[in-house]
């Protein structure tokens, strides 16, 4: 289970389904989408002739259907084309992960909450993520010397 915040929920509010088990982003619906557009888009009209050869062109199962959900790896991928289109340097997903909880321990101070938000089950594991405060120990430091 993954706790959701209220502003995150807002932003999500859009997408959000009637079955909650759903994903709330889904590779099929985002190429029907994407061919709804480009048929919207098209400047000369199809001839009979073309539909019936696309049609003809068309996998009844094809090998690389849609799948039902984004996995790890497609998210990653469609980050770094992304960040490659938008000549920006490219991020993984993981380092937002390690920021959020670096930031909260950070606030809190409390290593279990970062563990339960991250849904890890042991201590150790979240503290990889969750950095120290490094800025805090400088604080210190520099008070008692």
């Amino acid at each position: 289970m993954i706790m959701i915040g209220p502003k995150a929920q807002e932003v999500l509010k859009p997408w959000l389904r009637s079955a909650l088990t759903e994903p709330l982003f889904q590779p099929q619906e985002a190429m029907m989408s994407h061919n709804e557009e480009r048929r919207a888009e098209r400047k000369t009209p199809l001839w009979d002739s073309h539909l019936k050869h696309l049609e003809s062109k068309r996998k009844l199962d094809p090998e690389r259907a849609p799948a039902d959900r984004y996995s790890v790896n497609t998210y990653r991928r469609a980050i770094h084309r992304a960040c490659d289109k938008a000549g920006v340097p490219r991020w993984s997903p993981n380092q937002l992960r390690h920021l959020a909880s670096t930031k909260l321990r950070r606030q809190t101070g409390d290593l279990d909450a970062v563990r339960c938000v991250l849904g890890h089950s042991d201590a150790d594991t979240s503290a990889i993520y969750a950095e120290k405060d490094l800025e805090a120990a400088r604080t210190v430091m520099l008070k008692f010397g």
